[in-house]
């Protein structure tokens, strides 16, 4: 009986980490990262300065990630690489979902990193799971 019950765990185990990988906050123009940081923004976000920026006419690629997600901070430095790239064409926000639940919780994130693309409020696609730095510049340039 033990032996099961350690096999239902090991196995959720599993499931958490996969979920995790299986697959961040501020405007493409002024937001810092650092090695501190995993690569992640540093610059506050407010529920209202979110909305504005999903709701611009240009498109807007939102990382959701996590402070202890692996993938996530392997992936964290490409997002970066990504909003210099882009600045003044797209927004790149990094949301730290833990730390901003009023945002994060409006989507029933399935896990991390997730990424979305908005225009003008609108969301045009969801992805699940840690992408290369080639895929996310296809995806956003595929909807700009």
């Amino acid at each position: 009986m033990k032996f099961k019950s350690i096999y239902k765990l090991a196995l959720i185990t599993v499931i958490t980490v996969t979920a995790c990988g299986g697959a961040n906050a501020g405007s493409d123009s002024h937001v810092s990262a650092s090695a501190e940081t995993g690569g992640h923004s540093t610059t506050e976000l407010s529920l209202e300065s979110y909305t504005a920026t999903i709701n611009e006419d240009k498109v807007t690629m939102v990382d959701f990630y996590t402070t202890w997600c692996g993938p996530c901070k392997r992936m964290a430095p490409d997002v970066v690489k990504i909003r210099k790239e882009f600045a003044g064409k797209a927004n790149v926000l990094q949301v730290d979902a833990e730390k901003y639940m009023d945002i994060s919780s409006k989507y029933q994130l399935k896990g991390y990193p997730t990424i979305m693309f908005f225009k003008s409020g609108k969301l045009l696609a969801t992805d699940l799971g840690m992408l290369s730095y080639a895929k996310l510049k296809s995806k956003l340039e595929s909807h700009m």
